[in-house]
């Protein structure tokens, strides 16, 4: 029965089960040979005895390890590698990889606990009063010791700082490129490094040179005038820009290196408009000389001449004004007593009224009981200053409507207008509207004491302060700050006499000391001059520099 039951068995034998029917067949006893032929009786049912067992199982394990070697010789032959053998790379790629993906874990907690602790940071900041702020992001501010006077940029490298009636060209660290004590400098506005300087005696007569200051802080001479003159002899633009040296032989040096030569002509107040134009003076009659390219354009003839806007000149002639271009062409003809412009208006007198034109001289209102006036340009309006015959102010639109205003006096302030009047001041917005009153009970002040500060506030007398929206007194005046860019200056309003701190981000960067409030908050940006890479904050005789 063992036999019957082997043959049922799988024939899928592994190679470990080979061994262990080996094994148990070499225990079992079977019959002999002649035994087995007689017991297969007449049915031919077969008998296996153990030596066929045997054989057949070693021919097995035979064929088997001959398919195993043939396999082997295959894979070596085509250049591939067993099983077990790509089992075990298969294994050290992953170990390799294990350890990289390791190797880079331990590295990044390596760098992590390198990093500054932000909160230690932080707390050194909040100590400092600097929170949130690393050295690399705190403005750099140079502090010019000899800057105590009034300073300015020659270029984004070099200042003119003018002091105890001295000037001085110094780099922004404070050291001195030029400094003479028989000069005394003069600021050209145009950043491209020029500078006028005069040479004073001692009876006040002057002579006057261009220079120039180059990038390396080289100085170059562009014109001397050798002979002394007790006249000012700087040319300025509208601005107030000394724009070049009108010469003892009555030529123009202009920093932008052109020369023009009047042939005799004298230059009006000294100045020059839109960087050519200059009103030229000859026996009391006037002209207008290019001097950029160096021509005359109108010869003297008209008995008054002066400039309004773009290419445009007032002219008088025959005792009544109008207006002509650089080319001598009249645009508005000589029939008015007075003719001015401002924010894009012109405004003519004739008889007892005053006509209102817009930019094509189209008459688009008037202003009667008029016949002189004074004109200041405010937002989009016109503030009107009645003369004569009758004095009182008339506040003129774009489109030329007029309203009148029974005002003493004005300042102008950011979209503010403050008038004065009855000890009381009064606040009118940029339309006209009037947004607050402000008595002033027993406290006597003049306007030039009043200061709008960030639209919010009214301050007068350095000491007292207002709220607008309200017209609330504010006991606490401490602390105001103007604004510039991302940079401010805070002021103890208080004190007669202020401390201005400079700050970007609430990080504080320079103290200013002696300051006056007032001074300060009227300044508007008049006192913060700007160039690509710098900008000066000067309050009163203190000055600081800081590097954008």
């Amino acid at each position: 029965m063992d036999e019957e039951r082997l043959e049922e068995e799988n024939d899928d034998f592994t190679q470990v089960d080979l061994e262990a029917v080996k094994k148990n067949l070499e225990k079992m006893e079977f019959n002999n040979e002649e035994e087995d032929e007689e017991e297969m009786g007449d049915d031919d049912e077969a008998v296996i005895t153990k030596t066929e067992i045997l054989e057949v199982v070693d021919s097995e394990d035979e064929e088997e390890k001959e398919e195993v070697e043939a396999e082997k010789e295959e894979t070596i032959e085509k250049g591939e590698n067993s099983p077990l053998e790509e089992s075990s790379k298969v294994n050290n790629k992953l170990v390799i990889i294990i350890l990289c993906t390791v190797v880079v874990l331990l590295l990044l907690v390596i760098v992590f606990l390198l990093l500054p602790d932000k909160k230690n940071t932080s707390n050194e900041s909040n100590s400092q009063g600097e929170e949130g702020i690393s050295e690399s992001e705190k403005p750099s501010v140079k502090k010019v010791d000899i800057a105590s006077g009034e300073s300015y940029f020659v270029n984004d490298n070099y200042l003119y700082v003018k002091a105890n009636d001295k000037g001085y060209i110094v780099n922004l660290d404070g050291k001195t490129i030029l400094e003479d004590a028989t000069l005394s400098c003069a600021i050209t506005g145009t950043k491209q490094g020029y500078f006028v300087c005069e040479d004073k005696k001692s009876d006040d007569k002057v002579k006057y040179s261009l220079r120039k200051v180059d990038d390396s802080g080289s100085i170059s001479t562009i014109y001397t005038d050798e002979k002394y003159e007790s006249s000012d002899r700087k040319l300025f633009d509208e601005w107030g820009r000394v724009l070049g040296v009108f010469t003892s032989k009555m030529d123009v040096y202009l920093v932008d290196g052109s020369v023009s030569k009047l042939d005799g002509y004298t230059i009006v107040n000294k100045k020059i408009y839109n960087g050519r134009y200059a009103i030229i003076e000859k026996s009391k009659k006037y002209g207008l000389y290019d001097v950029k390219d160096n021509q005359l354009l109108i010869s003297p003839k008209y008995s008054d001449l002066s400039f309004l806007h773009d290419n445009l000149f007032r002219a008088s002639l025959d005792g009544k004004e109008g207006v002509i271009d650089a080319a001598d062409s009249a645009k508005l003809g000589f029939r008015y007593n007075k003719v001015d412009y401002s924010n894009g208006l012109y405004f003519v007198s004739s008889s007892n009224s005053v006509s209102i034109m817009d930019s094509n001289y189209k008459t688009i209102g008037s202003i009667s009981s008029c016949n002189s006036f004074e004109l200041t340009a405010f937002m989009d309006n016109v503030i009107v200053h009645k003369l004569k015959p009758t004095d009182g102010f008339v506040v003129v639109d774009k489109t030329g409507k007029t309203t009148n205003y029974d005002f003493k006096n004005f300042e102008l302030f950011y979209n503010y207008v403050v008038t004065l009047k009855d000890n009381t001041l009064t606040l009118y917005d940029s339309s006209f509207n009037k947004v607050q009153d402000f008595p002033l009970g027993n406290i006597s002040i003049t306007l030039n004491t009043v200061a709008i500060f960030l639209e919010d506030y009214l301050v007068f007398n350095g000491n007292r302060m207002f709220s607008i929206e309200t017209g609330q007194f504010l006991h606490d005046a401490n602390n105001l700050s103007r604004s510039y860019q991302n940079y401010y200056v805070s002021l103890n309003v208080h004190d007669s006499v202020a401390d201005a701190v400079v700050s970007m981000d609430d990080v504080p960067i320079g103290t200013i000391n002696g300051i006056d409030p007032v001074e300060f908050l009227r300044a508007d940006n008049n006192g913060i001059r700007v160039t690509n890479s710098h900008f000066i904050f000067s309050v009163g005789n203190k000055n600081l520099i800081i590097k954008k």
